[in-house]
């Protein structure tokens, strides 16, 4: 295992954010996807001095704090696209709700993530098979090989998921 200090977190989305920016200007809606995305996409609304909305993958829902044009880019920052299951949720909830201009963003995608995914993603912090540990996640208590897809979390403390 490896743990990402919060200052290599901060030059990630330093460098994401730049990234949106070049690339679609003002037009865009940065959404933090709950829980591992919430961390690393405030930093990148910091550095954009934009607003952020959130998704919850559990729910299936999107909260928006401001109205969006039918053209807005949304892009979804995540911590991790390891088997590529929040992304999926993602693409069926714009989908059906219309939804056409959308991309995710994470800080992580692992290089054993489903090609299918790998070839959506143009935009991501580092590209790693490596089990690797965020700030805000406790080393010692991180399990590895568990991304937390059937607890609230990767800690040994999580609850399990009802």
């Amino acid at each position: 295992m490896q743990q990402i200090s919060y200052d290599e977190l901060k030059v990630i989305a330093k460098r994401v954010a730049s990234s949106i920016l070049a690339q679609h200007g003002q037009n865009y809606a940065l959404v933090a996807v709950a829980r591992g995305g919430l961390t690393f996409a405030h930093l990148v609304s910091y550095y954009l001095a934009a607003p952020l909305n959130f998704f919850n993958p559990k729910l299936g829902q999107m909260l928006l704090t401001q109205t969006y044009v039918r053209r807005t880019q949304f892009i979804f920052l995540e911590d991790v696209i390891a088997e590529g299951r929040t992304f999926r949720i993602i693409d069926a909830y714009a989908t059906a709700n219309e939804i056409e201009n959308w991309e995710m963003i994470p800080v992580i995608v692992d290089e054993n993530a489903p090609s299918d995914i790998q070839a959506r993603v143009n935009t991501y912090g580092m590209k790693t098979n490596a089990w690797m540990v965020f700030p805000h996640e406790e080393f010692d208590l991180t399990l590895e090989g568990d991304r937390g897809l059937f607890r609230d979390g990767t800690s040994a403390n999580s609850k399990p998921a009802v």
